[in-house]
């Protein structure tokens, strides 16, 4: 006797990601790799606490009309909205 059990049973159609978009469009606990940082001094900023395209960064908290904090190289790092607008992950 064989038993078979089809998996999508049920499922819930997954959403499609978008290809980009900013750190503040990112939802508590999900996973992302930063593609785009501005420009500028900010990019300089960014550079200097380990925020790079490349780098694999995770969404910690989004706290209401307030900063993102996102988790990368075991630290926390809290950025403004404007800030979060400007940087582009996939």
């Amino acid at each position: 006797m064989r038993l078979i059990i089809n998996k999508d049973v049920g499922a819930t159609p997954r959403k499609e990601r978008p290809e980009k978009m900013c750190i503040s469009e990112m939802k508590r606990g999900e996973m992302a790799t930063i593609v785009e940082v501005p420009e500028g001094i900010l990019r300089h900023q960014l550079l200097r606490f380990g925020i790079a395209p490349g780098t694999s960064i995770s969404c910690r908290c989004r706290i209401p009309f307030g900063p993102v904090v996102v988790g990368l190289a075991g630290q926390e790092i809290a950025l403004g909205r404007d800030i979060a607008r400007s940087v582009m992950v996939r």
